[in-house]
């Protein structure tokens, strides 16, 4: 199973308080007690992992610049993964879908460099991971440090 939030327009609600309006911004510090088997990914790095008892682990996120917070990604699942020296991207599938991440691995950092040049602007964010969630609502979710996508 696959664990994948949806937040836009209003969903960030649902789940914490909020002024969830794209008007507000939050800095968001995000804790997730988990079963160790399980990878959580969020918009930022992880700054800490902590085992617990009875196979949980507690995953602990740096907190976010000021964002929207319809843009907070989180995912728990059962991942395999590929990363490049890119701009520290990192690539998730489950491990039957492994196959479905080379185009994306090739790609983003092409893209990244081509936005980088086209702009002016070198990319800012620490990480940027992109997450292959099967049947995924919506298509896909392009949040930041974290793009969500079936």
């Amino acid at each position: 199973y696959v664990l994948a939030s949806v937040f836009e327009p209003r969903g960030a609600r649902g789940v914490f308080p909020c002024w969830d309006e794209p008007g507000f911004r939050a800095e968001i510090s995000l804790t997730l007690d988990h079963k160790t088997r399980y990878t959580a990914i969020s918009n930022m790095p992880i700054k800490e992992k902590i085992p617990l008892d009875n196979g949980m682990v507690r995953t602990i996120f740096e907190q976010s610049p000021p964002m929207a917070t319809y843009h907070l990604t989180i995912v728990l699942g059962i991942f395999g993964s590929m990363s490049n020296e890119h701009k520290n991207m990192t690539y998730y599938a489950q491990p039957d879908k492994l196959d479905h991440l080379n185009f994306l691995a090739k790609v983003t950092p092409l893209a990244v460099a081509a936005l980088e040049d086209y702009t002016g602007t070198e990319f800012s964010l620490p990480k940027l991971d992109g997450v292959h969630v099967y049947d995924y609502p919506g298509g896909a979710n392009e949040h930041w440090g974290a793009v969500t996508y079936s």
